[in-house]
């Protein structure tokens, strides 16, 4: 009897062990054939992927809510075959990204990788690009993962690349600039740099070249639309005064900005009771105008030194004439020592100068005599006097509206023998048009600024002539500028030369051209 229970309590304990195995079996999950949990990597243009699967449980999807670039289609499921489709959106950064969820059945666990590429990449971080008249090598750094071409409109042929090798990664597109020796900067635009995205488009980044001249304009303006306020009429003259470009016409005085040329304002100069009909500024910054008398021969000078008005010197016998109006010179500090000239006219008769020498602030007696001789220069009109220092022994230059060559000449003597001989012929192409001249002294040179009157123009002529005076019996051309575009209407022309720094800048106005515009011109090393 005691053998017959124990067989039996055994088999029940064997019988109750088989039934517990299979009420719960070993949870699994398991590809489908053909799909897997580590698909490959999605395009940049997105798309969905579907996974497929097996299991022996209930699933569900763990992680689904920080996929971020990715969504799911379902997030749990019955026991048997199971499907969930991933949605993954455009991928629009050059970062290749990475999503994981991971599905749960019983105890068992899978996770899903996915995987997405960058998108084509073609990032250039500056696209513009400044260059010295020197030319030379631009280095533009391109971050990019594909193969990029560079093209350059066949019209620029001053600027070319240099190939270089494209990597998959950060590389460099190398430009070369041939060096300039025109005066207005230049740019190269329409420069591309082209490459396909992931849907074979094109991939454009647009990049631009700007080459310094030599010499360069700092700006340049119109009358017509830029200084409206400003009536370019003759006589028209410039000035530096208090850190300002002055303009007066005649009647009325007007202030630019030097280093932009925006108009600034109107200005009245206290205690002026006479018109400006010429105007110059000295080399320490006091203003000097000119007007001629009433009724009379009679020139008369004044200066302002930002206090007070104060007649400086007087001339009886002659006036200022012609559209120029006698373009007042002055080089030195009136306050101090220096030469004021002028261009004059006896009796209705041009030709002619007046200067005066300025000792301790005072004027001394005026000098006056005739331009030139026979032929030398011969039939002078209008025209421009200045002097060479603020010592009138040094002599004094004229240039104008005369006679054949229409140069530049020198007289050394003015208070005594008035001898005029020509020191530089312009070469202007029959332009015998140049009645303004100014001096400034920089790096131990001297240097004077010829510039072309507004009355009439021939295209060829050059707007502006800079020449080394430094040796008179030696005058050398520097720099030479033309003035683009038509020639209109009759108007005013005046030329100032400023020593600033290491570079001299010349304001230069033509009316003619509808310009006013400052050419820096640097210190050659």
């Amino acid at each position: 009897m005691k053998r017959t229970i124990i067989f039996s309590i055994l088999a029940l304990m064997l019988a109750a062990g088989c039934t517990e195995k299979n009420l719960y079996p070993v949870a699994y999950i398991n590809e489908a054939e053909g799909s897997t949990f580590t698909p490959a990597e999605v395009s940049a243009k997105g798309g969905d992927v579907t996974i497929n699967f097996s299991t022996n449980y209930t699933w569900q999807i763990k992680g689904y809510s920080t996929l971020g670039f990715c969504s799911v289609n379902a997030i749990k499921g019955e026991s048997g075959n199971g499907s969930i489709v991933v949605t993954v959106e455009p991928n629009t950064t050059s970062a290749v990204r990475t999503a994981t969820f991971d599905i749960v059945a019983g105890a068992a666990r899978k996770t899903v990788t996915i995987t997405q590429t960058e998108t084509n990449a073609l990032n250039i971080g500056t696209t513009s690009y400044n260059t010295t008249a020197n030319g030379g090598l631009v280095e533009i750094a391109v971050s990019s993962n594909i193969e990029y071409t560079v093209n350059i409109p066949s019209e620029i042929t001053w600027v070319r690349e240099i190939p270089q090798s494209k990597v998959m990664e950060t590389s460099y597109i190398n430009l070369q600039v041939d060096p300039y020796t025109e005066w207005m900067p230049r740019t190269a635009s329409g420069i591309t740099v082209t490459g396909k995205d992931v849907s074979g488009n094109d991939i454009v980044r647009n990049i631009t070249v700007t080459q310094e001249g030599t010499p360069y304009a700092l700006w340049t303006k119109t009358f017509s639309t830029d200084l409206t306020q400003i009536a370019p009429t003759s006589p028209f003259h410039t000035a530096m005064y208090d850190n300002q470009l002055y303009m007066a016409n005649g009647t009325e005085i007007h202030a630019v900005d030097p280093a932009t040329g925006n108009y600034v304002e109107q200005v009245t100069i206290d205690g002026l009771t006479v018109a400006p009909q010429s105007m110059a500024s000295d080399d320490a910054g006091n203003l000097i105008f000119a007007a001629n008398g009433t009724g009379s021969d009679m020139v008369y000078v004044y200066a302002y030194d930002g206090n007070s008005v104060t007649q400086l010197a007087q001339f009886n016998g002659a006036n200022m004439n012609g559209w120029t109006k006698g373009n007042l010179r002055v080089v030195g500090n009136v306050k101090e020592k220096a030469v004021i000239t002028g261009l004059a006219a006896l009796w209705g008769n041009q030709g002619y100068y007046i200067a005066w020498q300025i000792t301790g602030g005072t004027a001394g007696t005026a000098v006056f005599g005739k331009i030139g001789s026979t032929g030398n220069p011969s039939g002078v009109t209008n025209g421009v006097v200045s002097p060479v220092s603020d010592d009138l022994s040094d002599g004094i230059l004229y240039i104008g509206y005369s006679g054949s060559p229409w140069s530049l000449y020198y007289c050394s003597d003015p208070a005594g023998t008035k001898t005029w001989v020509e020191v530089y012929n312009p070469g202007s192409a029959g332009n015998e048009n140049y009645c303004a001249l100014s001096i400034a002294e920089i790096g131990g040179r001297k240097y004077c600024a010829i510039g072309q009157d507004g009355h009439f123009s021939y295209s060829t002529a050059p707007a502006v002539h800079i020449v080394d005076i430094t040796d008179l019996s030696n005058v050398t051309l520097e720099y030479e500028a033309r003035f683009t575009g038509t020639f209109g209407a009759a108007g005013a022309n005046d030329v100032k030369l400023v020593a600033d720094g290491d570079n001299l800048k010349c304001y230069l106005i033509n009316a003619g051209y509808d310009y006013a515009t400052c050419i820096v011109l640097p210190l050659a090393e």
